[in-house]
């Protein structure tokens, strides 16, 4: 098993024992899992969001990724100011989507 970058040891494990699964499968039989795999993921994110919302919660999880990936990306230039309005921008996004979704106050969200 070769190491991958940014993977954990249980990622790294996941990943090689789902090579070692699917070698005797056929295109076909993959094709099939893999679709099968993510019905049961888009089964299970509806089923929570049908929960929370039932239970009074909001989620607006395209929105959050939509602003900065699953992770944020700083300028690599250096420059401190870029790396410093980067995050001042996220920031104020993810305050924006806060304040909609939660419907908290402008002087609620501008204190975080």
């Amino acid at each position: 098993m070769t190491k991958s970058r940014g993977l954990t040891a249980e990622q790294q494990f996941m990943l090689h024992r789902i090579a070692l699964e699917i070698q005797s499968l056929s295109r076909d039989e993959l094709h099939q899992a893999l679709l099968d795999c993510w019905e049961a993921r888009f089964r299970q994110k509806q089923s929570f969001i049908a929960s929370a919302k039932e239970a009074g919660f909001s989620f607006q999880f395209n929105e959050g990724i939509a602003v900065m990936g699953t992770a944020p990306v700083y300028p690599t230039n250096g420059n401190f100011d870029d790396m410093q309005a980067y995050h001042d921008s996220l920031v104020g996004e993810v305050r924006a989507i806060f304040q909609a979704s939660y419907g908290f106050s402008a002087a609620n969200v501008a204190n975080w």
